[in-house]
């Protein structure tokens, strides 16, 4: 593409429509996501959130029935608050005396927040955003195409102005689900082998990092790779994890002055960042830096996890209701300035909506540098963020919510659900609480109600029956599976200390067996799914008081000590008597704990300071 932007729109027909849109719901785009968003050198300073001379409407059925009644196209903009090309577009695009006058006229024009509605993301993004895109009124996809600059716009406007009604005649939407069907190729060992050896072609062994530019943080896959390395010992898996949190630190993606990192590099050794900061990026990433502490004892894993953690509580922070806010713009002049010449400028503005799915990474990634920093501070940001979570956007009836403004926000989603499921189990780990149990299994079953697809064995990214335009058809995607059977095999473990397989789980992940490798790298939470899936984790059981400080010592000693693959259980001899009866555990005066691999067991111990030591010549969990 050339310097300037794009100056004219693809077209694609209702098949190469649908092609496309496949290839999104691999969400294997993520490194061509801004691909035309670098084509200029322009710096915004605001960013007007509605472009008001415009007379936008939200998504909605009435959008659609307008244009199919006034028979003109939509013009569809997705955009959000901490994009620097999407101020770009709405400073000089939208802001032209006659675009606006040829949207008003001639289009109904629709814009999407892109972190409120990832749903509409997933099935309409021309790979990056700002995503315009003409829509006809049934949703089908005209054009689309990323950030256009005012005169490639003014040529579109008029090209497709006329597009409706010549071309649309009440017609459905030409998309059509795949019928579902199940794999019949059954699980194998070597999709580890063959995950690592993507994962090795694709590592950039000059600067860390995957492949080209632009280059993007994959905490997902340095995650996998911490665990590939625990379970194997060997080096490479850690030598790449180094590379990518080292590289990414040292080269230009960590701001050294307000801290943080910035969403992505336009440059393949990280030099040139753009400048926005997001919750989920940085919350995903302090579990990254606290994780490669726990397992390396390096010490600047350490500081870079703290300066990650003084970054969210002093800028993303609500002290009142105990959750973080959703980005922090960008802002290249201001990123540019020195330390001294930053005191006397405003930082960039902060969206302060709250979201569930990247609250929840907050929430485990606190509860994580409670128990590898040892800060009991750092628990009660976690724990105050799950009650938020847990009170306040979750519906009986409809499940999570996606985002808190004033009140719960869009239902439906099968990513809040199951992002509050894995906060749960967190909770229960660290705490042994039973009621984070329960409401496990409730959401566990809300979400097999509402998103489980029995015919493909695969949950769907939506419960929407009847959506608008692409909307009506839902689509079932990796990482969000993977993740699902993650939770459901520790859910089983934390149930009866027997060895025994989920069902459930096994045809989940079968059923991505013939299809993991269009993923790429970003299949990694699959890996990590398969080994939780192939491997009986290292299981320790305390017997007693929950709140007693010796049963909780014995449980951050424990975890301290065994980054992956264990099972925390907490039984309380006043509430879990036959339990502790049918699993055969003697009572004492002192909690004990009992630490046992499959049938191998360690003798009991009531020290937490002999865990660690004892823990170090305990076998390893076996690897394909």
């Amino acid at each position: 593409m050339r310097e300037g932007g794009t100056s004219s729109l693809p077209l694609f027909s209702a098949r190469a429509g649908l092609s496309r849109l496949f290839f999104q719901a691999s969400r294997a785009w993520g490194r061509v996501l801004v691909w035309s968003l670098m084509c200029s050198v322009m710096t915004a300073k605001g960013y007007s959130a509605t472009a008001p001379q415009i007379n936008w409407m939200t998504w909605s059925k009435a959008a659609f029935e307008q244009a199919a009644q006034e028979k003109k196209p939509i013009l569809m903009d997705i955009s959000a608050t901490w994009c620097h090309w999407c101020m770009v577009m709405d400073e000089k695009s939208y802001a032209d005396p006659e675009i606006i006058r040829l949207i008003n006229e001639n289009y109904i024009p629709v814009r999407v927040d892109a972190d409120r509605r990832p749903d509409i993301v997933n099935r309409y993004s021309a790979g990056g955003f700002p995503t315009t895109a003409f829509l006809l009124p049934n949703g089908d996809v005209i054009a689309s195409a990323t950030y256009i600059p005012p005169a490639p716009l003014r040529e579109a406007l008029l090209r497709y102005q006329d597009y409706v009604s010549a071309n649309y005649h009440g017609q459905k939407s030409a998309l059509r689900p795949l019928e579902p069907t199940k794999s019949e190729v059954a699980i194998s060992t070597m999709i580890i082998s063959h995950l690592d050896q993507i994962i090795s072609t694709e590592f950039d062994a000059e600067h860390g990092g995957f492949k080209n530019a632009p280059k993007f943080p994959t905490p997902d896959v340095n995650e996998y790779l911490l665990h590939r390395y625990l379970a194997t010992k060997e080096k490479k898996y850690l030598e790449i994890v180094t590379a990518n949190l080292e590289g990414m630190y040292h080269k230009g993606l960590f701001d050294p002055v307000g801290k943080g990192f910035f969403r992505y590099s336009t440059a393949a050794d990280w030099s040139n960042p753009h400048y926005e900061k997001l919750l989920k990026d940085n919350a995903q990433l302090l579990s990254n830096y606290l994780l490669a502490y726990q397992v390396t004892g390096e010490e600047l894993y350490r500081k870079v996890a703290e300066e990650l953690i003084g970054y969210l509580l002093s800028t993303l922070y609500d002290q009142e209701l105990g959750l973080f806010y959703q980005s922090q713009a960008a802002d290249e002049d201001y990123y540019r300035l020195s330390e001294a010449e930053r005191v006397s400028h405003e930082a960039p503005p902060v969206d302060k909506t709250f979201f569930t799915n990247y609250n929840v990474k907050a929430v485990r990634a606190f509860y994580l540098a409670g128990l590898v920093l040892e800060n009991a501070e750092y628990l009660q940001v976690a724990e105050r963020g799950l009650t938020f979570l847990r009170t306040r956007m979750r519906d009986p009836e409809r499940g999570m919510a996606h985002y808190f403004e004033q009140t719960p926000q869009v239902y439906g989603l099968f990513d809040d659900n199951l992002s509050m499921m894995e906060a749960l189990l967190e909770a229960y780990e660290v705490s042994g609480t039973a009621t984070y149990l329960l409401e496990f299994e409730e959401l566990r079953q809300f979400a097999e109600r509402s998103f489980y697809n029995p015919k493909s064995s695969r949950y769907l990214d939506t419960a929407q029956k009847d959506g608008i335009g692409y909307l009506a058809i839902n689509f079932p995607f990796l990482q969000e599976n993977a993740r699902m059977a993650c939770a459901l095999i520790k859910y089983t473990h934390y149930q009866t200390a027997k060895s025994q397989k989920n069902q459930q789980v096994a045809d989940i992940l079968g059923s991505f067996v013939e299809d993991y490798q269009k993923y790429g790298i970003q299949a990694a939470s699959y890996g990590d799914a398969l080994n939780w899936f192939w491997n009986y984790p290292v299981r320790a059981v305390i017997v007693g008081p929950r709140q007693d400080q010796t049963t909780l010592e014995l449980a951050r000693q424990f975890q301290g000590s065994r980054p992956n693959l264990r099972i925390t259980i907490i039984l309380d001899p006043a509430e879990d008597q036959e339990r502790i009866k049918e699993e055969r555990y003697a009572v004492t005066q002192e909690p004990t704990i009992y630490i046992c691999f499959d049938s191998a067991c360690l003798p009991p111990f009531q020290q937490p300071e002999m865990i660690r030591p004892a823990l170090k010549n305990f076998p390893e969990s076996p690897q394909p």
